[in-house]
């Protein structure tokens, strides 16, 4: 092949690769259920490819401005179970986990204690990983909207474990959203940890509210349980 045709060649392969790839900015402020004080603000950009996302990055920080958390997720060929790397740094603490063939790699570092790590062998059934959730309902989408459940397994990092969940549309006045309700599946546990619910946009599919359990902490150590809103541009 000629120089020119490699170039001409290059030039072709890199404006297909543009064309695929784009960039999603958005920002959500979380407030306290009781008193809709602001706790933080997340920040998440999000790289696709090939319609598919690549990376995502979220930077949380705190009403005054200031950096209290950040994560990072990148998916490889399923976008349900993101390796992700979330870090305080200001106190240490971080929550890690990455695939490593047919097993999960988790990491846990409590401020002022040794790392811990721990390994899980992948469940037969359906496992979300960290933001993969939220690829979860959109892959899953009619099924929710008909009406059906779904059920799945979700790891924690802070447990060591993974946890089945089910999540289910929940009937509501308003037809522009769609609202889904996240909780465990035991029915006989499942009053061991309040509903997650999100609220969906029916069209555009995007997420417009969350409100339960996050995964960002208080001074006091314990995972903030907040209403989050979402805002895009």
């Amino acid at each position: 092949m000629r120089p020119a045709d490699i170039f001409t060649a290059f030039i072709l392969a890199m404006l297909a690769a543009s064309a695929s790839a784009a960039t999603q900015s958005y920002y959500g402020e979380a407030e306290d259920l009781v008193t809709g004080k602001l706790l933080y603000r997340e920040y998440h950009t999000v790289e696709y490819g090939g319609g598919i996302p690549v990376k995502r990055t979220v930077d949380y920080k705190n009403p005054q401005g200031e950096l209290i958390a950040e994560k990072i997720n990148i998916y490889a060929d399923n976008p349900l179970t993101p390796s992700f790397n979330l870090i305080e740094p200001d106190t240490g603490y971080r929550e890690a986990l990455s695939m490593m063939g047919d097993q999960l790699q988790m990491i846990l570092q409590q401020p002022g204690e040794p790392v811990q790590r721990d390994r899980l062998t992948l469940p037969d059934d359906l496992l979300v990983v960290d933001a993969g959730f939220d690829e979860l309902i959109r892959s899953h989408w009619e099924t929710l909207v008909a009406g059906d459940d779904l059920t799945f397994y979700f790891a924690s990092v802070a447990r060591f474990d993974l946890i089945r969940f089910r999540v289910e549309r929940v009937n509501n006045s308003d037809q522009g959203k769609v609202v889904i309700r996240m909780q465990l599946a035991s029915r006989l546990l499942a009053w061991l940890l309040d509903p997650i619910q999100l609220e969906y946009d029916a069209e555009s599919r995007r997420l417009l509210s969350y409100r339960g359990l996050t995964n960002i902490r208080s001074a006091s150590g314990d995972n903030y349980i907040a209403s989050i809103t979402y805002f895009y541009p």
